[in-house]
């Protein structure tokens, strides 16, 4: 089996329990995130499409009962959060479905090409987006703005951290799963690091007592509890 990309950069990609693929795209004039199915020989098929509501989508996060998807808008500077369908693996849509990105299949259950169209409907939003707000008293002259590159979510919490690399900066969320609410994440606190470090991604140790986070612009590692 092999999938064709036509119209889009594909940036990230996400397994769902083998369940759905999720996967960022983005081009000149779109950003979004794309929904597979994944059936139990391997193949996809291609569900659904929604606009990710800022540019360059670099990161996704799946929060662990499967409800929402957590989306790291890298030059939008924002965190976006759609909703999971728990039947189909796809997006729930505002507007319906009828605007999605189109999938064409070629050949047999083995071949199957998407070829999804520019044309996503900016009126299938998030159901949250949030930006990414500067704190920093002396601004890095080296970068424009908010980076937001990756979420984590700390298990067995309601914790969700996310690093901004333009702002230098961590910002924890409280996660609500409530599929029927329009707040999914709360802001906690924030965690600022010396000027011009650029946090680009973070782990949490086996205890999930320490985070280390990789700083792309200063090349440290920076460990907090």
């Amino acid at each position: 089996m092999y999938l064709t990309q036509f119209a889009y950069s594909y940036t990230h990609i996400y397994i769902h329990i083998y369940i759905s693929i999720y996967t960022c795209i983005e081009s000149m004039d779109t950003s979004g995130v794309v929904a597979y199915k994944v059936f139990p020989n391997g193949d996809l098929e291609y569900i659904n499409t929604i606009t990710s509501q800022g540019g360059a989508p670099c990161h996704i996060t799946l929060t662990p009962k499967g409800t929402h998807l957590i989306i790291s808008n890298y030059f939008g500077g924002s965190v976006s959060i759609v909703s999971i369908d728990q039947t189909t693996g796809g997006f729930h849509m505002d507007i319906g479905n009828n605007n999605n990105i189109n999938a064409d299949t070629n050949g047999n259950n083995t071949n199957t090409t998407a070829k999804p169209n520019t044309n996503i409907n900016k009126n299938n939003k998030p159901i949250q987006n949030i930006p990414s707000r500067y704190t920093h008293t002396n601004k890095n002259p080296n970068r424009n703005g908010a980076h937001v590159h990756q979420s984590v979510y700390i298990p067995h919490t309601n914790i969700i951290i996310i690093c901004d690399l333009g702002y230098d900066l961590l910002t924890t969320y409280l996660f609500n799963d409530n599929t029927n609410t329009t707040n999914v994440l709360t802001e906690l606190s924030r965690f600022e690091l010396a000027s011009g470090s650029g946090p680009r991604h973070m782990v949490l140790n086996k205890k999930y007592e320490y985070i280390y986070i990789l700083n792309e612009i200063c090349n440290t590692i920076v460990v907090t509890n």
